[in-house]
């Protein structure tokens, strides 16, 4: 807006000034919001929500471990009860990682895949041969 209507078509100094000092500001704000200082739950639930299967005690382990045999009955094996318990506390999927994998779907791109070892190079196959890159 600014460089349509107060000065068209040049920036001058107070502007560039403006924007390398709101820049840093902006950094800020960016770190809050993605520690989660302006969410509703709080700083304290944002990041209790974070919590994950290596970050709990044995005793919360245990816990967890009984109320699953009560939900699920006490004949499964621990090994089955462990995988529950990693389904259940495992973070919750983003709105970023679904847009992810569809973008990987669309390309054609496996997760983690690499296309080309270090020491290979790729080579183009036409009507008179290969030639490596």
């Amino acid at each position: 807006m600014v460089l349509v209507v107060i000065s068209p078509d040049c920036v001058e100094i107070w502007e560039g000034t403006f924007t390398l000092i709101l820049f840093p500001v902006l950094i800020i704000l960016a770190f809050m919001a993605d520690k989660g200082y302006f969410s509703k739950k709080g700083h304290d639930q944002a990041e209790e929500q974070k919590l994950t299967y290596e970050g709990l005690t044995p005793e919360e382990i245990e816990e967890a471990i009984e109320g699953l045999r009560k939900k699920y009955g006490k004949d499964l094996p621990d090994e089955k009860l462990f995988r529950i318990l990693e389904m259940e506390l495992a973070p919750k999927k983003t709105r970023a990682s679904y847009k992810s994998g569809v973008i990987r779907n669309m390309t054609g791109r496996k997760p983690g895949s690499v296309r080309y070892a270090e020491d290979e190079s790729p080579a183009i196959e036409g009507k008179r041969g290969s030639v490596s890159l």
